[in-house]
């Protein structure tokens, strides 16, 4: 039976925003300040802005997969509820950290916090350091939802195990990103575009919330995780490479953020590398001057050209087939793993979604 990313989501993407949104609103009857109240609802409304929920529905399709259940359980929605909570969490962190103004059609969570606040208070940094705090609230609800689902005991030990090893590798793929943000020298054979999207973005995105899925249908197995490492990793870089392109050529509205942004902050991905391996050593050295440009000294003029640069030197063409040949070995691999033909079809579904950058 074919499935598609589209009716899968339609099929289960209400109960794990109903379960988000219950969740929240239980947190909020309990409050006993309005600060804290203003802070839930404003938690809640950030985790229900529209997204694609990529890895809560992976987690659905992951335990259907292996289950063979399609009506699935309270449980495995709990688990993909608190999925994308931390999905969330990580998100407000990863604004501040890039100073992003926006997310996801709305201001990012320190900016709304600095409105919210900053008239009642002197404090400069209101809305940073509250969002701070709200962040790793929401990644304990996050732990909370899933110790409180109703699963087996030694099954729930592995699960979060599992992601307890996601969101560690995940933190070092953020902090390896940080380190080489605005880089003062690019190699070819540095392997930090790729190590950053291996560990911030394949097994996060793609790998183990599918694996989670797996887990909590009591279908574990050594043998079945590397069958599905062989697609997804693949896959999960290609999506990062996806995102990096339209990261410079793609639209606000699409993206949910500025174009701009990511050569604003002087993001170190496999496109930047390509670039600079391919301009000659004048060009190279402007490249790289503009890019490690502190924020307040790069201009509109500065990103014009930095864009130019990626066009001219065909480091764009490049990016775009390496996506195409993950995902050709990504779709391969897909069909030699133990999951059912309609989640097969899922997977395929998702892969293709991938491999189309309209940049």
């Amino acid at each position: 039976m074919a499935c598609d990313f589209k009716t899968f989501g339609e099929k289960y993407l209400g109960k794990i925003e109903n379960k988000i949104s219950s969740y929240y609103d239980g947190k909020i009857n309990q409050s006993q300040f309005d600060v804290i109240t203003d802070a839930l609802t404003d938690v809640k409304e950030y985790c229900l802005r529209p997204g694609k929920r990529i890895r809560p529905l992976l987690v659905v399709a992951g335990y259907t997969g292996y289950s063979g259940i399609e009506d699935v359980p309270d449980s495995v929605i709990d688990v993909a509820a608190a999925i994308e909570i931390f999905h969330s969490y990580l998100l407000v962190h990863d604004d501040i950290i890039d100073k992003a103004v926006t997310r996801r059609g709305g201001k990012s969570l320190h900016r709304a916090l600095q409105d919210r606040y900053y008239p009642a208070t002197g404090l400069p940094s209101i809305g940073v350091d509250e969002a701070i705090i709200f962040g790793d609230v929401m990644c304990f609800h996050a732990f909370e939802i899933v110790n409180n689902a109703d699963i087996d005991s030694a099954l729930k030990k592995e699960l979060t195990s599992v992601m307890i090893s996601t969101y560690e590798m995940t933190a070092w793929g953020q902090a390896l990103d940080i380190y080489h943000t605005k880089p003062k020298k690019i190699t070819k054979d540095d392997r930090a575009p790729l190590s950053i999207s291996e560990f911030k973005t394949a097994y996060y995105t793609i790998s183990n919330p599918y694996i989670m899925g797996m887990v909590i249908a009591g279908k574990d197995s050594r043998a079945e995780r590397k069958a599905i490492e062989k697609f997804a990793l693949p896959l999960g870089i290609a999506f990062q490479l996806r995102d990096d392109l339209l990261g410079v050529f793609g639209a606000e509205a699409t993206i949910g953020k500025s174009a701009d942004s990511d050569l604003a902050e002087g993001k170190y991905t496999m496109l930047v590398q390509k670039t600079v391996e391919l301009l000659d050593k004048n060009q190279q050295k402007d490249f790289i001057n503009r890019i490690s440009l502190p924020n307040d000294k790069m201009t509109e003029s500065d990103i014009v050209k930095l864009r130019e640069y990626i066009e001219s030197s065909g480091a764009k063409k490049i990016v775009r087939e390496r996506i195409e040949t993950m995902y050709k070995d990504a779709i391969i691999a897909i069909e030699k793993t133990g999951a059912s033909d309609d989640i097969k079809s899922l997977l395929l579904d998702i892969s293709r979604m991938i491999n189309n950058v309209d940049v």
